[in-house]
C-alpha cells in the first residue's frame, strides 16, 4: 500500500469513515504527481510555470477564437482551463453555503466542504468505489432508479437489499426499512441509499417519516451498527406537498451519532435544471468528525476521482457560479418551480377521477409518478404506447413511470387519456 494512502488512514482511524472504507477505499490517496505539483507551481512559479499540460500564451490558456466567440464573456481560465480535482473553490465554498441556508437544520453542523463531480452519477460512483467492498449489503426501497445496479452490484459486487416503499396504506414502508435492516446488520457494516424525491415514484418522506427514519438509523448505530447512509439528492427542493419534510435528511443525520456517516450527493443537474452541464458535488458528516478527518477523506475522494474522470468541467463550473450569484436567478428559479407544481397539480386532479386498472402510487414531489399495474404487464403498456407515439418507462414489468415534468400543462390530459386506454386496451387483451 502506498505511504500516502497509510497515513490517511492512520489519520481516520478510529472513525466511522476509517471503519467503512472498502479494500479500495483504504488505497486510496491523492498523489503529489503533475496535479499537486502544478497547484504548488501555481502559488509559487512566478516567473515561468512549465508544469501543467496547457498551451500558454502571454500568461494565459490558449482559447481558439472559433471557440471564444461561442462563449463571450468567458476568460480562457475560466471556460478550458483545467480544473482542481476537488472543483472550483469559489464554487465549492457558494455550494456549501447554498446547502446551508437550503437545510437549516444543518445550523453549524460540522460537514465536509463539497468536493465537484461529474454530475450525481459520478457522485454516487465515487461512494460506491470508496466505500462498498464484493457482497457488502446496500439498503434500499423496491423502487429505485436502475443504475444503482451498475455502480453497486454489477461494478463493485455489492448486493443490493431492497424493501417495500409503500405501505398498503401509502405511507412509507419504515417497519420494512427496519426489518431489512435488522436482517443484515451481522456484518456489522451497512449502506443505506435513500432517493428523496424518489425516481421513479415520484415521493419524499412527510415530516412524521422523516422522524421515524432517523429514529432507525439512531437505533441501529447505538446497538454498534456502522452505517454509510447515502442521500441521493438529485430532485432536492421539487416538494408540492405541505406536509413533505422540506429538508435534506443530510441535514438530520450530519450530527446523529458516531457511527452514522451521511453522505449527501446532489448538483446543479435538476435541482438547478442544467442537466448536460454534469455537475454534481459530495459532503459528508459525522458526529466526532473534525477537520483532519474531512481533508483526509477529501484526499481519498480526489485520489478517486483523478483516476477515473481526473477533473470537473471548468466552463460548467463557471457558469453555475456565476448563475447563483445573479440577483435574479432565485426568482427565476421559482417560476420553474411554480410550473412543476402545476403540473404535478394538474396530473393529481386529473387522477382524482381516474377508476380504471392502474393504480397511481403515492407522488408528492419531483419531476415523475408511477403506476402500479397490478395484473397489467406495464412493458405491454410501454409499447403500445410507443405506438402512439407516447414516451413512458416500464420498470420491472409491473410499474409505468411518466414524466409529467417533462410535458406541458395543457398537453397532460391528453398524455394521461392515451395511457388510461392503452391500460384498457392491454386489459381487455388479456382477457381473451
Amino acid at each position: 500500500m502506498n505511504q500516502l494512502a497509510r497515513e490517511l488512514n492512520a489519520l481516520l482511524e478510529g472513525t466511522v469513515i476509517g471503519r467503512v472504507l472498502s479494500e479500495y477505499g483504504l488505497r486510496s490517496f491523492f498523489p503529489k504527481g503533475i496535479v499537486a505539483q502544478s497547484a504548488e507551481a501555481a502559488a509559487k512559479a512566478t516567473r515561468f510555470n512549465a508544469t501543467v499540460g496547457m498551451a500558454y500564451s502571454d500568461g494565459q490558456p490558449i482559447l481558439v477564437d472559433a471557440a471564444s466567440r461561442q462563449i463571450p464573456g468567458f476568460s480562457a481560465r475560466e471556460s478550458v482551463a483545467y480544473s482542481p480535482t476537488a472543483g472550483n473553490a469559489s464554487l465549492r465554498t457558494r455550494w456549501e453555503a447554498e446547502i446551508r441556508r437550503k437545510n437549516p437544520g444543518l445550523a453549524d453542523a460540522s460537514m465536509s466542504k463539497p468536493v465537484l463531480t461529474s454530475g450525481l452519477t459520478n457522485g454516487l460512483f465515487q461512494l460506491g468505489e470508496l466505500f462498498v467492498d464484493p457482497d457488502d449489503r446496500i439498503i434500499m426501497p423496491d423502487m429505485f432508479w436502475g443504475n444503482y445496479r451498475l455502480m453497486l452490484e454489477t461494478r463493485r459486487q455489492g448486493r443490493i437489499v431492497t424493501f417495500p416503499f409503500f405501505t398498503d396504506e401509502g405511507s412509507f414502508h419504515v417497519e420494512g426499512f427496519r426489518a431489512a435492516c435488522e436482517k443484515h446488520r451481522s456484518a456489522g457494516k451497512l449502506m443505506v441509499l435513500l432517493n428523496f424525491p424518489n425516481n421513479p415514484a415520484g415521493y419524499a418522506p412527510t415530516k412524521n417519516e422523516a422522524d421515524a427514519i432517523v429514529a432507525v438509523l439512531h437505533e441501529l448505530a447505538e446497538d454498534g451498527l456502522d452505517i454509510v447512509v447515502v442521500f441521493d439528492d438529485a430532485y432536492f427542493g421539487l416538494y408540492y406537498s405541505d406536509d413533505v419534510y422540506q429538508e435534506s435528511l443530510f441535514a438530520r443525520c450530519a450530527n446523529l451519532h458516531e457511527r452514522v456517516l451521511a453522505c449527501k450527493v446532489d448538483g446543479a443537474t435538476k435541482e438547478e435544471y442544467l442537466w448536460g452541464l454534469r455537475l454534481g458535488f459530495i459532503t459528508i458528516a459525522a458526529r466526532g468528525l473534525t477537520q483532519v478527518h474531512y481533508d483526509a477523506f477529501e484526499k481519498k475522494l480526489a485520489g478517486s476521482i483523478r483516476a477515473s474522470v481526473s477533473n470537473g468541467n471548468t466552463l460548467g463550473q463557471t457558469l453555475l457560479l456565476r448563475m447563483l450569484e445573479d440577483p435574479d436567478w432565485q426568482a427565476e428559479k421559482q417560476r420553474i418551480y411554480d410550473d412543476m407544481r402545476t403540473r404535478y397539480r394538474t396530473v393529481m386532479e386529473i387522477l382524482s377521477s381516474y377508476d380504471g386498472p392502474l393504480t397511481a402510487l403515492p407522488c408528492n414531489a419531483g419531476y415523475f409518478m408511477s403506476f402500479d399495474c397490478g395484473d397489467l404487464d406495464a412493458e405491454a403498456i410501454r409499447v403500445f404506447l410507443l405506438e402512439k407515439g407516447i414516451g413512458t418507462i416500464s420498470i420491472q414489468n409491473r410499474y409505468l413511470r411518466v414524466a409529467f415534468a417533462s410535458v406541458d400543462v395543457p398537453d397532460l390530459p391528453a398524455l394521461y387519456k392515451e395511457v388510461f386506454d392503452a391500460a384498457d386496451a392491454i386489459a381487455h387483451e388479456q382477457t381473451q
